[in-house]
This record gives C-alpha cells, structure tokens and sequence, in this order.
C-alpha cells in the first residue's frame, strides 16, 4: 500500500509538472498502475483491517472518495478556467485537482510507513486483548 500510494504521487507529480510528452505519458501511466492497485486492494485491505462496525462507512468513503474528488475536482477547475475575474485562476487550474490527491497520497504513505502495525492492524489487537484476558480469568 505504501509503495502504491508513493508511486501514484510520483507519477502525479510528474504528470502535473512536465512540459515534455514522454514524462506525461510516464507520469500518467504509473499514477494509473497504482491507482488501480489501489482501487483493487483497499477493500480487501479495508475487510482485513478495519472494526466490523464500521467497515462499511469505510469501504463506503473508499469508494465514493476517488469519485466525488475527481468530480468535485472538475469542477473548480472549470471554474477557474472560465472566470478570470473571479482572481481564482491563479491558485485553481487542472493541475490543482491532481496535485490535491497526490498530496494526499503522499500523506497517507509516510503515515503507513511511520507509525506501528499494531495501531492499523485493529483485529490483532483485539485478539491479543481477549488472550490477555482469557489468562487474567484462568489465573484467578
């Protein structure tokens, strides 16, 4: 997952500063590789790892995170594109609704990478919990 979400920022990154048609086409294609690795095994990532009372709030936000971002996206740089005057050109354009995700992305794999696989694996921690306790009850 790590590599994935690193490997889509580079390509994006890549994709959103290039000038040249073959660093566009490289850009694009590994921000796509890893976006489809993504897409492919969040879920599954998301049923091994999240607490069953909320998995499917979570796999909800997976899904519908790509698609309301790459829509709402669109539209502020279409915005941006056709108003001038608004003053917002300057900070808004298509480069902007790529950069966003990527920065995005990039987060979320330092974080995968800096902290403990005990705070994301919830259901180990469950299981070690109830072992605990089943010794705390046999003990007494």
């Amino acid at each position: 997952m790590i590599f994935s979400c690193l490997m889509y920022s580079v390509g994006t990154f890549l994709f959103i500063g290039t000038k040249t048609y073959s660093l566009l086409v490289l850009g694009k294609a590994l921000s796509g590789i890893a976006q489809a690795w993504v897409s492919t095994y969040a879920p599954v990532w998301i049923n091994e790892f999240s607490p069953v009372k909320v998995r499917t709030v979570w796999m909800g936000y997976a899904q519908a995170s790509g698609i309301i971002g790459g829509v709402v996206g669109a539209i502020i740089g279409s915005i941006a594109a056709d108003n001038q005057e608004l003053g917002i050109a300057d900070w808004f354009d298509w480069r902007t609704t790529l950069f966003i995700p990527a920065l995005g992305f990039t987060k979320i794999a330092i974080t995968f990478f800096v902290i403990d696989n005990q705070v994301i694996d919830y259901q180990a921690r469950e299981k070690e919990t109830m072992a605990r306790m089943k010794e705390v009850i046999s003990d007494a």
